[in-house]
């Protein structure tokens, strides 16, 4: 990955006299531009292949989008979506504002993994972020300027939060599909808990819940929570604890319990017990045959 200080990926398709007055942050996923001085906005449109996400320090009564002027209002956020025209629908002297773009591979990547789906559209309107990713912002910028050790890796990290509060906080077609997955999950959901009913003796990873419910990972711990109020990792761990405590009634010494519950450490099955039913397998026996 490759992070700079450098105005041309952001400001290509920008007039020149907003090139003279931006300063851009550059990785190879996100630019964030940052005006030094408010700048008097001619009238003009213009397109991208990325998403931009303006933060209006000024309010930008004649943002235009395609054929329609749509207010940009001070301290909120307004998406434009790839090769989407927009731009100055009238004069408009004085303005200030900060920009976030977002390479298109970059967001179908999250969002396939957060959806598993691609080609997000986000609703042309004015919206109020989580305030927490402003310091994201402020950190980004940081990281890029000191490059210290590591700062590739730090940016990653930011690039992917600022992601995700974009795609928490704009309205977007996604959303429309995860509403769609929340209600119809049921029977994916059973699947799931049919399976870890049957093999809890196994190894079982999120990656292999994930297809036999169809969902990605994210969705599947959030509509399995929503349906049996735990996670799919807490749900097998329960019934992992219930088998061990019918097999200990049945007589089965503890290693034994230990193992054939799908345990692989006598050590960590006693702290999940114990954890679980408030004493140790050997204090459950003894109680149970006492």
């Amino acid at each position: 990955m490759n992070a700079s200080l450098d105005r041309k990926p952001w400001l290509q398709d920008c007039p020149l006299y907003v090139q003279d007055v931006v300063m851009s942050y550059t990785n190879s996923n996100i630019t964030i531009g940052i005006l030094r001085i408010p700048v008097d906005l001619q009238e003009g449109q213009h397109a991208h292949e990325s998403y931009e996400f303006l933060f209006p320090l000024s309010e930008m009564i004649y943002n235009k989008v395609e054929k329609n002027i749509i207010c940009a209002e001070k301290n909120k956020v307004f998406p434009f979506n790839p090769w989407q025209y927009h731009g100055p629908g009238k004069f408009m002297p004085g303005v200030n504002f900060s920009s976030i773009m977002i390479e298109k591979a970059w967001m179908n990547e999250l969002c396939h993994a957060i959806f598993r789906k691609t080609d997000v559209v986000f609703e042309n309107a004015n919206y109020y972020l989580d305030r927490n990713i402003y310091p994201l912002i402020r950190y980004f910028i940081k990281e890029i300027k000191a490059r210290q050790p590591g700062y590739e890796l730090a940016l990653q990290s930011i690039s992917t939060q600022l992601v995700l509060y974009i795609l928490r906080g704009i309205k977007h077609n996604m959303l429309d599909i995860t509403e769609r997955n929340d209600k119809s999950g049921r029977t994916e959901i059973n699947r799931v808990t049919d399976f870890l009913q049957e093999e809890y003796r196994k190894g079982i990873s999120l990656d292999e819940l994930s297809r036999i419910a169809n969902l990605s990972p994210y969705h599947l711990i959030r509509v399995f929570k929503k349906q049996t109020g735990k996670t799919p990792v807490e749900y097998l761990i329960d019934i992992k604890i219930e088998n061990a405590k019918r097999m200990i009634l049945e007589g089965k010494n503890i290693t034994e319990v230990c193992y054939l519950s799908g345990f692989n450490n006598q050590s960590y099955f006693s702290s999940v017990f114990k954890r679980k039913v408030s004493m140790t397998p050997s204090q459950y026996r003894e109680q149970l045959f006492n």
